[in-house]
C-alpha cells in the first residue's frame, strides 16, 4: 500500500529511497540494493508477512515484530520486542546504529544538531 504519511516521513528523516505498493517484494529489494549499491548481506529488512519471506531470505539481518506471522518469526534472526506499528522499526535500526558503531553520533546530533554552536 501507499502511504503519504510515510512519504512525508522519509523524507523528514533523510532516508535516501522508498518504495511502496509493491507485491513483488524480492524484486523491489534488488532495485533497491541496486539503486543503493548495497550487497543484500549488508542490509536489514523488516517484515512480518508471509510475502516479506522472500526478501528475508537474502538478506543479511531478516527482522520482525513481535506480532509477524509465526513463519516470519520462525525465519528472523532479530524478533523486536514491540509489534509493527509500535516502534519494531526503531528497535532494529538502533540495533544496525549500535553495530555500526554510529549510535553516540546519533545521538550527540540530536543533543547538538550539525551547524549548531555548542556551549563551551
Amino acid at each position: 500500500r501507499r502511504s503519504d504519511i510515510v512519504e512525508s516521513r522519509a523524507r523528514e528523516l533523510g532516508m535516501a529511497a522508498v518504495k511502496q505498493g509493491s507485491h513483488a517484494k524480492a524484486e523491489t529489494l534488488d532495485e533497491l540494493l541496486a539503486q543503493l549499491s548495497i550487497t543484500a548481506d549488508a542490509c536489514a529488512y523488516m517484515g512480518d508477512d508471509l510475502n516479506d519471506l522472500a526478501p528475508m531470505a537474502r538478506v543479511g539481518l531478516p527482522a520482525c515484530p513481535s506480532d509477524a506471522a509465526l513463519e516470519v518469526r520462525a525465519r528472523a534472526l532479530f524478533v523486536a520486542r514491540q509489534q509493527g506499528g509500535r516502534g519494531a522499526a526503531r528497535e532494529l535500526i538502533e540495533l544496525c546504529l549500535k553495530a555500526s558503531g554510529r549510535w553516540q553520533t546519533v545521538v550527540g546530533d540530536l543533543f547538538h544538531p550539525p551547524g549548531q554552536n555548542t556551549p563551551g
